[in-house]
């Protein structure tokens, strides 16, 4: 039996080994300074984020996971659907478990879908939104 050279860990799996380990240290943080611009004057005002922000922005790549761990262990993506989609000529991979979830039950695939998406742009949103209301003085 011959031994594979070629490393067994790639890109992808550090890339997802980084988000996973992804948490803000407690009690350890620096700001940073952006510039924004203040709609009432034509300048430029410093807004100040936390680094603790935006990792938490980047925590929310987490919710990807979640989605594809819910496809790969749903009942479109076990052995004997591959095994029938690879006799039919294609792969079930997830974008085949996606339509499969909207052809049996489209309004609350596309229910889950639009939720979690809208919530977590709207935290997104506000993560980023409250500094530069601060900074502009409107809050």
């Amino acid at each position: 039996m011959l031994i594979n050279t070629k490393s067994q860990f790639g890109h992808r799996f550090f890339f997802e080994a980084f988000v996973i380990l992804l948490c803000p240290v407690p009690y350890w943080d620096c700001i940073i300074t952006l510039r924004g611009i203040n709609p009432t004057l034509t300048n430029f005002v410093p807004v100040y984020y936390l680094l603790s922000d935006f990792i938490l922005a980047l925590m929310f790549i987490r919710v990807i996971f979640l989605f594809r761990a819910s496809i790969n262990y749903s009942i479109f993506m076990d052995i004997y659907s591959k095994k029938l989609c690879k006799s039919y000529g294609f792969t079930a991979n997830v974008r085949f478990a996606l339509k499969c979830f909207v052809r049996s039950n489209p309004g609350m695939t596309v229910f889950v879908l639009l939720i979690s998406s809208v919530l977590i742009a709207a935290y997104l949103i506000r993560i980023f939104e409250l500094p530069y209301a601060v900074a502009i003085g409107s809050k």
